[in-house]
């Protein structure tokens, strides 16, 4: 008997699970406290778009600091939170990150 069919079907499986990490609705506390778990959050802050539209001032009081702050633009400012490194296949060399990006004082886009 080839065990090779059976094999790879066991591999697929498990890569599928492996990468279909659990996702969740944002939550202040949890993000502070598990900042290398913070992209089970991601999902949740980009589709709701519950940012869009508060001031740098209420994002700084939601998320916290950023991990880095770009503001080479006159009136725009992105703030970039490293969100750890989800299950992917892709290369871990370097962490997933979010990006909210606030214009003339309020947030105009999360990606």
């Amino acid at each position: 008997m080839n065990l090779i069919p059976l094999a790879m079907l066991g591999l697929t499986i498990s890569t599928v699970f492996w990468l279909d990490y659990p996702k969740q609705k944002f939550n202040q506390q949890y993000w502070a406290s598990r900042p290398e778990e913070r992209y089970t959050m991601e999902e949740d802050l980009i589709e709701t778009k519950p940012l869009i539209g508060l001031t740098n001032e209420q994002v700084l009081q939601m998320l916290g600091e950023p991990s880095y702050v770009d503001s080479e633009a006159t009136d725009e400012l992105v703030y970039t939170y490293t969100i750890g490194y989800p299950p992917s296949l892709k290369t871990m060399d370097r962490p997933q990150i979010l990006s909210v990006k606030i214009k003339a004082g309020l947030v105009i886009e999360v990606h």
